[in-house]
């Protein structure tokens, strides 16, 4: 067997001895965003919402998946962000060849099924908002989910960044582009092991929907 076949066959393994499907009868929520989009400013609308209408004691997990990976793993969070999205490096090949020096650390298919437990474990409590971290991805096959994606015309995610971050136009784009591309690659370290085909629930552009309506459509439409 080629190196690059092992290499895949080992992944495919790993993955699915730690993607067990599971079962709630809790409703979680996932949601994933083109970069630029108005995440922070729905989800604090729509945690009020819940905790108010649904009395249920809703949650929200967005950097805090890291954090709990990295704890986990006795690691900083800032080598998981980094092992995640440096480009042109294979952390699955540090992890072989370790074997035969004798020493290695957390490799990307341990790191990505860490943060694959943590996700599931808290999709699986219910009652939580997952913020990207490809929670929609890693709990594709689970029941109760709710998945949402939020987009937006390029233009009015420039403009928005820029007020966000308080940034000039042309340092909003390049901006725009380095979190697209870092999204990219995280992502991409949980979808070549998804078998099945992802869809979202529900797909709202925000230029159009304010937060606020944002966060009305999402409640009525919880399982």
């Amino acid at each position: 067997m080629e190196n690059n076949e092992l290499n895949e066959y080992l992944k495919y393994v790993l993955f699915k001895e730690t993607h067990i499907k599971t079962k709630t009868d809790k409703p979680f929520i996932t949601i994933n965003a083109q970069s630029g989009c108005q995440v922070d400013e729905l989800v604090a609308i729509l945690l009020r919402k819940l905790n108010k209408e649904k009395l249920n004691g809703w949650k929200v997990l967005d950097k805090d998946i890291l954090k709990s990976a990295a704890e986990e793993l006795k690691i900083k969070e800032n080598v998981i962000k980094e092992s995640l999205v440096e480009e042109g490096h294979n952390f699955l090949n540090d992890f072989i060849e370790s074997f035969s020096k004798g020493f290695y650390g957390p490799s990307t298919q341990k790191l990505t099924d860490t943060i694959q437990k943590v996700v599931r474990r808290q999709a699986e409590r219910g009652n939580t908002i997952l913020v990207g971290r490809a929670a929609d991805m890693i709990t594709a096959d689970m029941k109760h989910g709710l998945h949402v994606f939020l987009e937006g015309p390029i233009e009015w995610r420039i403009k928005n960044l820029q007020k966000q971050k308080n940034l000039t136009k042309a340092r909003a784009i390049k901006e725009l582009e380095r979190m697209q591309e870092h999204k990219k690659r995280f992502r991409d370290q949980f979808e070549k092991y998804v078998t099945q085909e992802l869809s979202f629930s529900i797909s709202i552009n925000q230029a159009l929907i304010s937060p606020e309506e944002a966060a009305k459509i999402i409640m009525r439409s919880l399982p």
